[in-house]
């Protein structure tokens, strides 16, 4: 996380410095006529001790660094999940790309097409997500593996190619079912496969039960984005159910929160049909 960030490297190294220049001085002696003078002491700091104090200012520097990083990840998330801007996170994120970051490239390539997808740009979600390196069988790799394959699933599902997308729901739940999944992740992250399993029933046509789970999902959602994908899928069971009135309300919900996702276009043109339809 911390390399994705010019700011937090820039801290880090910062805080070595630092560091050094301020254990140096304990090394410093003068010479007298009456002998050495240690100014900061009255022996030289030992090697030893020298050492395991930069070791320990090393770990905190990179502690600091990393809390910066993630706040400023927070940010640019929030961009995307609280102000439903993926055009913005998009634009951050793609800057971040041009720079050398690491092992952090996955995360970074991962959010992209998150965004990518929002904005129905298919052809760019694709070709990031065929950008995306071997992900690790660590926890933070499962992880990302789960989000690999929820995003090729949404991109499948956009393309309304049902039999591919059933293939990532498979190989994600594959992931979560692995012993390493950290079971602090599980139940946020299976929730995507939950949504993304009865999204491929709606496509299929398939009604039941979907109603509870979105409803659930509003309910249980904090960020906005959540709750406008969640609505949109309860205006598209209502539609289909020809429960009108209540499909214009999920709509007119996805309109006015749903700020600049490809889901505010879809919703019009349901409001469209539906105002067709009354």
């Amino acid at each position: 996380m911390m390399k994705v960030f010019r700011s937090s490297m820039l801290l880090y190294f910062g805080l070595i410095i630092l560091g050094v220049l301020l254990v140096i001085p304990f090394f410093v002696t003068i010479e007298t006529m009456d002998g050495k003078i240690f100014p900061l002491g009255s022996e030289p700091l030992q090697p030893v001790s020298a050492v395991l104090i930069l070791v320990i200012w090393v770990l905190i520097s990179a502690l600091i660094a990393t809390r910066r990083a993630a706040k400023l990840s927070a940010r640019i998330v929030r961009l995307y999940t609280q102000e439903c801007d993926p055009y913005t996170y998009i634009d951050k994120y793609e800057k971040i790309l041009k720079r050398w970051i690491g092992n952090a490239r996955n995360y970074v390539l991962l959010n992209l097409s998150s965004g990518y997808l929002a904005t129905e740009n298919l052809q760019k979600a694709k070709q990031t997500l065929d950008s995306v390196g071997k992900l690790s069988n660590k926890k933070a790799g499962l992880q990302n593996q789960v989000v690999y394959y929820n995003n090729l699933c949404a991109y499948f599902l956009q393309l309304n190619d049902i039999a591919s997308a059933e293939k990532m729901l498979e190989s994600m739940l594959g992931v979560l079912r692995d012993k390493k999944f950290s079971k602090l992740q599980y139940d946020y992250l299976y929730n995507y496969y939950i949504g993304k399993q009865y999204c491929i029933n709606l496509a299929k046509g398939n009604y039941v039960g979907a109603e509870e789970v979105f409803l659930i999902q509003f309910n249980r959602e904090k960020s906005k984005l959540g709750k406008v994908v969640a609505k949109y899928q309860l205006g598209i069971i209502y539609f289909n159910l020809k429960r009108i009135e209540e499909a214009l309300e999920a709509f007119e919900y996805v309109v006015n929160n749903g700020n600049k996702t490809y889901y505010v276009g879809k919703s019009i043109d349901f409001i469209n049909q539906c105002s067709g339809a009354v």
